[in-house]
């Protein structure tokens, strides 16, 4: 019972840094390229 809400919990918190990272990866590429469109016109 504990394991498996251990388990659950690890699984969720992982999942949850993942799509953190990912989020943060995204925001800066967005906005590397607005600089970069901005910095072009």
């Amino acid at each position: 019972e504990v394991i498996t809400v251990a388990m659950g919990f690890l699984r969720v918190n992982f999942a949850y840094s993942f799509l953190t990272i990912t989020l943060g990866k995204l925001i800066r590429y967005w906005v590397l390229l607005q600089a970069y469109f901005v910095a072009s016109s």
